[in-house]
């Protein structure tokens, strides 16, 4: 099953930390249209990462990355990136794997790129200088490079030679490309890329019928799609859920989820429409305080307040199943904010987000305003930690556009995340017991059968992680070796490796993922900080269900942390299992019982 993350926006949003985040205990993490225009930053271990062309599943440890069939390459950028992830000391041997279906952005399509923009005046893009556009141009055009043509020298040559020729008779002298030094490049970079280079085809059909764990990273955002966002002031790409299945061959039956990454406020980067774009001091306060800098080009970004009309357009096409909101910390410090909820045009209503500039040009925007919060929400972990004011936000969002927000971004390290549980109603209990009525036998028994119940479900999902250990979830990679020649009738000589689906490094990220999917990560800390202690009688009735299988366990109670390893043991015990700490028993001895009840809401100490 496959989780897709894509921007809601303009691009700019912040997908790479999510999907750093969701890449624990995923197999295949994907890439599947764009090309190097597109910046991810990651921050990790303290590390900033800015990552291009590479799924930013790169830096997680057992997870192999496709750059998929959509995609456009430039292959020097390429090289490059690996370079600067493995000078970090991160092993990327066989977890990188490159579409031989790829189209190939040269140094020529650079060029061409920039005499473009000049020849459009003030109605250029603003694109990112790349080559990305004639890229895909050429592509459409029938007379663009694969990246299976560079290991054919003589094609490949022939191909890049006529593409220059065409060119020239353009634009002349202006044209200032060096054709015979590219080509002596790639002479070394044929070399080079062959361990990389794999047919997609079996790989990803392989991965749907092994059911292997996949995270597709989209590129860019909605509003920059060829075919739905701001034409022409838009990347060249199917950049929504469509491009996901032109471009990486994916059963359309097998997303789990698709989460919509959208910044609390507004950017856009280069020319084009940006209807509620803050031209005065808002929109400079935003670019200060948000570090707002292009990842590839290092270009102020244009910013404004949040535009719920895009959001709701965006989710139209693209259908979220959840929401992630990204750097809600800016806004800390504004006395209100704005959220955009309504666009008129000649005193009419408009529908949706038109596709007409002139109508973007002159309607009108309709903002509501809220109270700000004027606290820190850096590096908060918990919902209910959250100002009120900013939970009012939220919930505006997520009511006006449909959607639940899901998680939550509160900083820029990975650990600074609040994932939002499922499991409403366990989270009102926790947050209503210190209330509950206890001596009341009735409510008593339900607040024990719920608090079992949670640790049946925590239970059940530890051993449906340790399962997918013992199945073979196998992908098939079929790598480059020495193709066939053009013309030939011989199959292409291939490796055929497998890349297996999980070892025992990888469990814990999988586990935590796990409970990240039934929502019991968000409800972890506050189950602890809220249960009546006298509730550790409720897991006697587990005992013999479960004896010989549990490590040794007490109830920590508030002493319990975020962390995941001691509510863990305090829930089941199955995290020492994970640790190889053997098993053991629950204790439920009358003088545990007494000294849990004793400690109040502190719970006993963990031996």
């Amino acid at each position: 099953m496959a989780t897709v993350v894509l921007g809601a926006q303009w691009g700019d949003e912040g997908k790479g930390k999510i999907v750093d985040v969701l890449s624990e205990g995923t197999q295949l993490c994907c890439r599947a249209q764009g090309g190097h225009n597109a910046g991810h930053t990651i921050v990790k271990n303290g590390k900033t990462f800015d990552v291009h062309i590479l799924p930013s599943g790169v830096l997680t440890e057992g997870c192999v990355n496709l750059i998929g069939t959509g995609c456009v390459i430039y292959v020097p950028g390429f090289f490059k990136e690996l370079e600067m992830i493995e000078a970090h000391g991160i092993n990327l041997q066989d977890r990188v794997l490159l579409s031989d279906r790829c189209h190939v952005d040269l140094d020529l399509h650079t060029k061409v790129d920039g005499l473009e923009e000049v020849e459009l005046g003030k109605g250029s893009i603003g694109t990112t200088g790349k080559g990305i556009g004639p890229t895909y141009s050429t592509k459409a055009t029938r007379s663009g490079v694969h990246i299976a043509d560079i290991f054919n020298k003589e094609y490949f040559d022939d191909k890049v030679r006529n593409l220059e020729r065409g060119y020239k008779k353009r634009y002349g002298d202006l044209l200032q490309y060096d054709l015979e030094d590219e080509l002596k490049r790639f002479d070394d970079y044929r070399e080079r890329l062959k361990p990389f280079v794999v047919d997609q085809v079996p790989l990803i059909e392989s991965a749907v019928k092994g059911n292997v764990r996949m995270l597709v990273e989209g590129a860019n955002a909605l509003m920059l799609d060829i075919d739905n966002g701001t034409y022409p002031y838009v990347t060249s790409s199917n950049t929504g859920l469509g491009g996901i299945f032109t471009g990486l061959h994916l059963h359309p039956r097998k997303i789990k989820e698709t989460i919509g990454v959208v910044k609390a406020y507004t950017t856009r980067v280069g020319g084009g429409p940006f209807p509620s774009e803050q031209l005065n001091d808002i929109g400079e306060r935003l670019q200060v305080v948000g570090k707002e800098f292009g990842v590839t080009t290092g270009r102020k970004r244009r910013c404004g307040w949040l535009d719920l009309v895009v959001v709701k357009f965006s989710n139209a096409i693209n259908w979220y199943d959840a929401i992630n909101l990204t750097k809600l910390d800016i806004l800390d410090d504004f006395d209100e904010v704005k959220v955009a909820t309504e666009y008129t045009h000649n005193g009419q209503k408009l529908a949706s987000f038109p596709a007409d500039l002139h109508v973007l040009e002159t309607m009108e925007v309709k903002y509501e305003t809220l109270p700000g919060w004027k606290s820190k929400t850096v590096g908060l972990r918990q919902y209910d930690e959250l100002p009120e004011n900013a939970r009012k936000y939220i919930e505006y969002i997520e009511k006006f556009v449909g959607v639940p927000v899901k998680y939550i971004g509160t900083g820029p390290g990975r650990e600074s995340m609040i994932t939002r549980t499922n499991l409403i109603i366990i989270l009102v209990m926790m947050q209503a017991s210190k209330k509950i009525p206890f001596e009341d036998p009735m409510v008593l028994n339900a607040v024990r059968a719920l608090y079992v119940v949670s640790n049946l479900i925590i239970a059940g999902v530890y051993f449906y992680t340790k399962m997918q250990i013992d199945k073979k979830r196998d992908m098939t990679v079929l790598k480059y070796v020495e193709p066939a020649a053009m013309g030939s009738t011989e199959e292409p000589k291939a490796v055929t490796t497998t890349v297996h689906a999980y070892d025992l490094s990888q469990l814990r990220g999988l586990f935590k993922s796990q409970l990240m999917g039934v929502g019991m990560m968000g409800v972890m800390q506050l189950y602890f900080n809220y249960t009546n202690p006298l509730l550790i009688q409720s897991i006697i009735p587990l005992k013999g269900a479960f004896e010989g299988n549990l490590v040794k366990v007490h109830l920590l109670g508030q002493s319990a942390s975020g962390d995941l390893k001691r509510p863990w043991k305090a829930a089941a015990g199955m995290m020492g299992m994970m640790q190889g700490q053997g098993a053991g028993e629950i204790k439920t001895d009358k003088k545990s019982i007494e000294a849990a009840e004793r400690s109040g809401r502190g719970g006993a100490k963990e031996e």
